[in-house]
């Protein structure tokens, strides 16, 4: 079984970019994206439904 590290001498390109990722995302951005997704998603359906009946 392999054993993880900590050292940070040993991350990856990739895994740095991660990193930097999670230190700048924040709550407030995730809830948004969450909350505009959810608006868009409802309208199709709605859109969607509206047809079926006409």
């Amino acid at each position: 079984m392999a054993e993880h590290s900590t050292d940070t001498t040993e991350e990856t390109p990739e895994f740095k970019l991660m990193r930097e990722y999670d230190k700048n995302s924040s709550g407030q951005k995730f809830v948004t994206m969450l909350v505009v997704t959810l608006a868009i998603a409802l309208t199709v359906i709605y859109g969607l439904a509206s047809l079926g009946e006409g």
